[in-house]
């Protein structure tokens, strides 16, 4: 059984109360987080810098004020904010050096009194200076003002984009100071023709998150809510990571997934079809050949495929030249089952009784092609098939198995309850022990002990595998089209209503768990355990 989360388009959009803990720096954690991460050292360097210069030059200022006024009171009162702006910059020194949360508090809120108190003193302590000198005129010392005005004028603006450069630094660290090739890797995510699967969709989320935000910030969600819980464990998996290192992460996962997309598409055939998730093709001019076509998902069976499998045997059924079809996977594995994204949806989440029952709908339709299907049926099971790929096989008319394949249904292990027929074609084949052992008991079998159960006709070499299997179906497609057709009919239809009957009854069933609260908690804690691999 394979399980995939809902894709994400985009990042989810955070609540306001999350925004506020996003932007709020006054956690030592954070702060010291992100002061080694991000902190623009060499910027902070030369403004804190020029800050202390310019205090120096202020109080050099004074000082020749002095000398040239004994009496006190003619002094522009400047010594105070030279003094200042030599603590502010050594202080933005010792900040780009230690980086500590205790520096970086003294320094930010140093440097907001700082604007204040040297607007004052721009505005107050020079007026007043002003006043005296009126009183007793002093060339020098009025020449002297305009400059030491400037010289605090100067020290507020650089003051003013030392606070500033380090309020943008901190904020934007948590709105993501990504790379040009981290965006560009965003918007090529968008490319991939497949959904990469539940693993990996988890992991690109955490790594995003971890990447743009830094350390998981947000609560845990509910136990009800175990998509969401699914992307809260697989971010906070990650942080003890940099947010440069989720980054490189992030662009390097995308890269290879659209590497294996590439060559996934060089090997496919180019030629026009109207499914996507099945390849389909007229083998030895009268066998319809079926590949299930997810290798990178094993193969899951989604909605999509559901529906294009139906289709394809309306076509097969339909084309009079067709003898017989043959349904394959491509890659290593058969079929991995359902994909029960078709269950975590938003749209299925929130009303999950509507979803169970138009998905029994689907799985009633899809089982039904096969009963009704009036052409004989064989499975290539080319490696390991799980769930419904396994129960269906009670349809077919051969089933030819390497000697890699395995069979697995594990129903009651996931709260759920035999399909497509199994529940009588399995008991009839294998008898009522054995079938209760594989359906009830979670028997996982190898290709021998399925050949032994009678699940498998014939057991081929793997590496011979594929020569092997199409020689014998190329073989039979030279049977007598007639005679072929004819003899199957009188083996399957007696069975025919009594097999949709047993249809309609499991689905009744499934709808049934998959609406129950077993079932549920079943996805939660598969969601749980995917999210901390």
């Amino acid at each position: 059984m394979y399980l995939a989360p809902e894709q994400d388009q985009a990042p989810p959009v955070p609540t306001s109360s999350q925004t506020l803990r996003d932007k709020s720096f006054f956690s030592k954690e954070k702060i010291e987080k992100n002061l080694n991460d991000n902190f623009p050292r060499t910027y902070i360097y030369v403004h804190s810098i020029t800050l202390a210069i310019i205090g120096i030059i202020e109080i050099v200022l004074q000082i020749i004020l002095i000398s040239f006024n004994i009496d006190l009171s003619y002094i522009s009162n400047g010594i105070w904010a030279g003094l200042f702006l030599i603590v502010l910059g050594i202080l933005s020194i010792l900040l780009a050096w230690k980086k500590t949360h205790n520096i970086f508090m003294c320094c930010y809120f140093s440097h907001l009194i700082s604007i204040i108190i040297i607007l004052i003193g721009l505005v107050i302590l020079n007026v007043v200076s002003i006043v005296n000198y009126n009183y007793e005129p002093d060339p020098i010392g009025k020449g002297m003002i305009p400059i030491n005005a400037i010289m605090l004028f100067m020290g507020m603006m650089i003051t003013q984009s030392l606070k500033i450069s380090q309020k943008n630094f901190h904020l934007t660290s948590f709105n993501a100071l990504v790379s040009k090739e981290f965006e560009d890797s965003k918007a090529r995510l968008a490319t991939l023709k497949e959904d990469p699967g539940n693993d990996v969709k988890l992991k690109l989320y955490a790594l995003f998150k971890q990447a743009t935000v830094g350390k998981c910030n947000t609560s845990k969600p509910s136990m009800v809510d175990f998509v969401g819980r699914a992307k809260w464990n697989a971010w906070n998996e990650l942080k003890s990571m940099s947010t440069t290192e989720a980054e490189k992460e992030y662009i390097n996962l995308i890269n290879e997934l659209l590497k294996n997309q590439q060559v996934e598409n060089s090997s496919v055939n180019t030629e026009p079809t109207k499914f996507q998730d099945i390849k389909t093709s007229i083998e030895f001019n009268n066998v319809y050949k079926i590949v299930l076509n997810r290798p990178s998902k094993l193969n899951a069976i989604t909605i999509k495929m559901y529906n294009e499998l139906i289709e394809a045997l309306k076509e097969a059924e339909n084309n009079p030249n067709v003898l017989m079809v043959c349904i394959t996977g491509a890659g290593d594995y058969y079929c991995s089952g359902n994909d029960l994204t078709n269950f975590s949806t938003q749209a299925a989440m929130n009303d999950i009784k509507k979803a169970a029952q138009e998905g029994g709908v689907l799985l009633e339709n899809f089982v039904n092609s096969f009963i009704n299907f009036p052409k004989p049926l064989v499975a290539l099971v080319n490696g390991p098939a799980v769930g419904i790929s396994v129960t269906i096989l009670g349809l077919f008319d051969m089933v030819l198995a390497s000697d890699k394949a395995t069979f697995n249904a594990p129903f009651t292990k996931i709260a759920q309850s035999p399909e497509a027929c199994s529940s009588y074609t399995f008991a009839k084949m294998m008898g009522p022990i054995k079938a209760a052992e594989f359906l009830l008991f979670n028997r996982k079998l190898t290709a021998q002990e399925a050949f032994e159960r009678n699940l498998v006709t014939e057991i081929i070499p793997h590496d011979a595998f594929q020569v092997t299997a199409w020689k014998k179906i190329e073989d039979f497609s030279k049977l007598p089209k007639e005679s072929l057709l004819e003899s199957r009919k009188l083996m399957k239809d007696a069975e025919k209503e009594v097999l949709r009957q047993i249809n309609k009854k499991e689905v009744e069933v499934l709808v049934g768990r998959w609406s129950s609260n077993e079932f549920v908690r079943v996805i939660m804690e598969f969601w749980g355990n995917r999210s901390k691999k």
